[in-house]
C-alpha cells in the first residue's frame, strides 16, 4: 500500500464553521488570571493585538510558540545532536517567498511547516476561534525570557483576555509527549484541527511519499483505517470515539492522543501546490504535490478538551513507550504475521549496536547477516540436499518419461515409486524455501525503513538510508530512479554479482529458458534495489556472499 503514495490526488478540504467567541467566563481561577494579567507594550511575553512567539525545550526536543489561536506549535524540532536527528530542507533566504529550498545534511529535522512553507500554523487550534488578545503564563507566572528550559513539570498557559477561554500544554523534561487542556466558558460543539501533517525530512522526495500517509485507530482495535497519499481524492472519516490519530513520513510521527470523548474524525490530504514548488519537487511538465494530511477531530457540547500531542522519530523503543496503545502500528513492520518478528530484529540490532565499540550500524548490519545466516543455514542445506538429490534423478525420471509416455497413468505411478525409492520429494526443496520466508522478508521490511540507519555512514557511503550513488544521471530513467534525480550505486551492483553467482550455483540442472529467466530476474533486482536503501544492499550483499560461500562448500563436497 505505501507503493500508491507515486501517486497524487486532489484533497478534499474541510470548511472551517464560524464560531462566535465564548461569552465572558465565570470561571474563578480564569477570571484571576484574566483580572491580573499584565498589560506591558513592548514586553515580548504579552500580547495586545500582537503576536509573539516564546521557546520551550527539554531533552527531548525544541519548539517554538505563538499565541496565535489560543497557543500553537510554529516549530518542532529533535534536541538530539546525532546523526539520526540532522537533515532537512532549508530556506537559504528565509522570510523570501520566491525561495526554492535545498536539502541541509546539518539542519536539525523539523516536524511542522510555517509560513515560509507556503501554509498556516495550526498545530493544534480550535476550527473558527480567533482570540486577538492572548496573554501566556509559564507556571503561573508571567513569561519574561526568550527560551525557557524545562527541568521539572513546566505549565504553559495561553489565557484569551476578553473571553478568559484558556489553553494549557504540560512539558516534561524527558518525555515528548505534550499534556493539553483546552477551557471555554460554555458547553458547545468543538473541532480540534491539526494542520498540515508532518514536513517532508529525506533528500529524495520519493523516499518520503512512498511510506507518508496518515492513519487513525478507533477505541476498538478492529477500527483502524489509513489513508496513503496523496493518490485518493476523498477524505477518510470515522463517526466514533477515537483512540488515536496521526500522521507519519519515512523516518518521523506526529501524533494527537485525545483523552475526551469524540465524535467524529475527518484526515483529509492537503494539496500544497506551494510546498511543491519549493521544495524541489518538479518534474518536466509535472508538480508533484506532497503526502500531507489534515486531521480533524469533533468533540460534542463540551467546554473542556483533552489530549495529548506525540511528535517522534519511529523508532520502536520510543513508539512502544508513548503509553499510547497500538501506535507501533503506524510503523512500517509488515503483516501481522511478521510483526513480532520485525519487532524482536529491532531490539536485536538495536542491542547490538549498542554494545559494538565501533562500527555503528554498518556493522551491526554485517554481523546480523552472520546471525541470519546462521539461523537458515540448516534450512538452506537441507534445501540444497533435496534439489541435488532431485537433479540426479532426472536420467531416470526422463527414461521413464520416454518409456511410458504413451500411458501417462502408468508413467506417473513409476515417477512416485522413483520418489519414494530415493527418498525424495520434489515438493520439500520448495517447502524449505517457504519456511525461510519469516527470517528473510522482515529484514527486508525493516531496512528499508528504520530510523537507527539514517545519517549513518559506511566507507564510501554517507546515509544508509539513501541509495548510495556514486553517479548522478542528468536525465530520468524510469526503472532506475524516481522523481528528478537517477543515479548509480555500487551496492546494488554489488548484492546483482552476489545473487548472480548463488544462482549459477542453484541453477546447475536448469536448462533453456529456466536458465534464462533466472538470469534475467538477476538484472531485474539490480535495476529494483539501486533505488533502495544502502543499508538494505548492503545487508543482502553480506548475506548473498555467505549464502554463496556455504553452497559452493557444500558443491564440494
Amino acid at each position: 500500500v505505501f507503493w500508491q503514495a507515486f501517486f497524487f490526488p486532489r484533497p478534499a478540504e474541510i470548511m472551517p464553521k464560524e464560531i462566535s467567541p465564548p461569552p465572558p467566563s465565570s470561571l474563578n481561577e480564569v477570571q484571576a488570571l484574566t483580572s491580573s494579567a499584565p498589560s506591558v507594550l513592548g514586553d515580548q511575553w504579552m500580547l495586545n493585538d500582537d503576536v509573539f512567539v516564546l521557546t520551550i525545550q527539554n531533552e527531548k526536543f525544541k519548539t517554538t510558540l505563538s499565541n496565535e489561536r489560543l497557543g500553537t506549535f510554529l516549530t518542532y524540532s529533535l534536541s538530539a545532536d546525532i546523526p539520526q536527528y540532522r537533515g532537512s530542507f532549508v530556506s537559504p533566504t528565509p522570510g523570501s517567498e520566491q525561495t526554492e529550498y535545498i536539502f541541509d545534511e546539518n539542519a536539525p529535522v523539523e516536524f511542522l511547516f510555517g509560513k515560509d512553507d507556503g501554509f498556516n500554523s495550526c498545530n493544534p487550534c480550535l476550527e473558527g476561534f480567533y482570540p486577538k488578545n492572548v496573554s501566556v503564563y509559564i507556571n503561573n507566572e508571567k513569561y519574561n525570557q526568550e527560551v525557557f528550559t524545562v527541568l521539572e513539570k513546566t505549565v504553559v498557559r495561553f489565557v484569551d483576555n476578553e473571553s478568559g477561554a484558556f489553553h494549557e500544554l504540560t512539558f516534561f523534561p524527558d518525555s515528548y509527549t505534550v499534556e493539553h487542556e483546552y477551557l471555554l466558558n460554555e458547553e458547545q460543539n468543538i473541532t480540534l484541527l491539526w494542520k498540515n501533517g508532518i514536513r517532508p525530512s529525506e533528500k529524495y522526495y520519493w523516499l518520503d511519499d512512498q511510506m507518508s500517509y496518515a492513519m487513525y485507530v478507533g477505541e476498538d482495535e478492529d477500527d483502524y483505517d489509513w489513508l496513503t497519499g496523496p493518490l485518493e481524492t476523498s477524505s477518510l472519516q470515522y463517526n466514533k470515539n477515537l483512540n488515536w490519530a496521526g500522521v507519519r513520513n519515512k523516518f518521523f510521527v506526529s501524533t494527537i492522543k485525545p483523552h475526551s470523548e469524540s465524535s467524529k474524525l475527518i484526515i483529509s490530504p492537503n494539496i500544497g501546490d506551494e510546498f511543491a514548488r519549493r521544495f524541489d519537487r518538479s518534474e518536466p511538465n509535472m508538480l508533484k504535490p506532497p503526502s500531507v494530511y489534515d486531521i480533524a477531530i469533533d468533540f460534542d457540547r463540551t467546554n473542556s478538551l483533552r489530549f495529548d500531542t506525540f511528535m517522534a522519530p519511529l523508532d520502536y523503543s520510543i513508539v512502544s513507550n508513548s503509553e499510547i496503545e497500538n501506535l507501533d502500528w503506524i510503523m512500517t513492520l509488515g503483516s501481522s504475521i511478521f510483526r513480532p518478528i520485525s519487532k524482536f530484529i529491532i531490539k536485536l540490532i538495536q542491542g547490538m549496536n549498542y554494545y559494538l565499540p565501533f562500527g555503528g550500524y554498518a556493522l551491526t548490519l554485517i554481523l546480523f547477516a552472520f546471525i541470519v545466516r546462521l539461523v537458515a543455514g540448516p534450512l538452506t542445506k537441507m534445501s540444497l540436499d533435496s534439489t541435488r538429490k532431485m537433479q540426479e534423478l532426472q536420467p531416470i525420471i526422463k527414461e521413464i518419461q520416454t518409456k511410458y509416455k504413451s500411458d501417462p497413468k502408468k508413467m506417473q505411478m513409476k515417477i512416485m515409486q522413483t520418489y519414494k525409492e530415493h527418498k525424495a520429494n520434489p515438493l520439500s526443496g520448495c517447502l524449505l524455501m517457504f519456511l525461510q520466508w519469516p527470517i528473510m522478508i522482515p529484514p527486508f521490511i525493516i531496512f528499508r525503513s528504520t530510523v537507527e540507519l539514517r545519517g549513518e555512514s559506511f566507507l564510501w557511503v554517507p546515509d544508509l538510508a539513501l541509495p548510495d550513488y556514486l553517479i548522478t544521471l542528468p536525465f530520468k530513467i524510469p526503472i532506475i530512479g524516481f522523481g528528478n534525480e537517477t543515479g548509480v550505486g555500487l551496492l546494488p551492483i554489488l548484492m546483482g554479482i552476489t545473487l548472480f553467482l548463488t544462482m549459477r550455483q542453484t541453477s546447475m540442472g536448469l536448462e533453456g529458458q529456466n536458465k534464462v529467466m533466472m538470469y534475467s530476474m538477476n538484472g531485474m533486482f539490480v535495476l529494483l534495489f539501486n533505488s533502495f536503501p544502502a543499508g538494505l544492499n548492503l545487508y543482502y550483499v553480506v548475506y548473498n556472499l555467505l549464502n554463496y560461500l556455504q553452497q559452493r562448500n557444500r558443491t564440494k563436497k
